[in-house]
Order: structure tokens, then sequence, then C-alpha cells
């Protein structure tokens, strides 16, 4: 993806590393290139941000994934929601206080 800015790189549907399990986002945004992640996957401090496309998944993405994201300090998570055709955009740390909420805005929003 050419308009991360230098040193920062995006894969597709590969595994992160977390506490506990190995997750495998639609997309995860990492610091670094692809090699150097030849003999581990990106863990919390190498990612940025994360987006999950969601149609039947959407209440998993909403709540157990925030969850997961969240306990391990991803700064950014991104639901895509298929549906609506909404993005819910998230910093992490701050959905974890009371009377917060997403950004939404229309996927549409995002495209030339």
């Amino acid at each position: 993806m050419s308009n991360l800015p230098t040193g920062w790189s995006c894969r597709a549907q590969g595994s992160i590393t977390l506490e506990n399990s190995e997750p495998e986002p639609d997309v995860a945004v990492f610091r670094g290139t692809h090699r150097d992640y030849t003999t581990r996957h990106p863990g919390p401090a190498d990612l940025a941000l994360i987006l999950e496309v969601a149609d039947s998944s959407l209440h998993r993405d909403r709540t157990d994934k925030l969850a997961i994201y969240a306990h391990v300090n991803i700064p950014t998570y991104i639901i895509l929601n298929l549906t609506t055709q909404t993005l819910s955009a998230s910093d992490t740390l701050t959905l974890l206080l009371p009377d917060t909420a997403p950004i939404s805005l229309p996927a549409s929003a995002l495209l030339p």
C-alpha cells in the first residue's frame, strides 16, 4: 500500500501475535516491512491499526474483538460494516471509558 508513511506496511488476513491468540484481522497496519516478519508475526508493539470487515460477524467485531485489541493496546480499530456501508473508527483505549462512542461515517466518504 503506497499511501502509508515510510516504515509502515499493511497486509490482509495475516496472523498477528497477541498474548493468548493469533487472530487474522482482515487488515493490519504494522511497523516495518514484510521481510521483518519472516520468523514471527507482528505483535501489539508493531501494530498501528486493525480493520475488520463485518457482515455476520458485526456483533463479535464490536464486542469480543474490540475487547481483545483494546486489552493489548492496539491504538486504532476500524470496523467496515457491509450491511450499512459505514466505517466505525475507534481509539481502543478511549473506547474502554464510559460515555465514548466510535466515529462513524459512510464508507463512500473515503472513496475518490
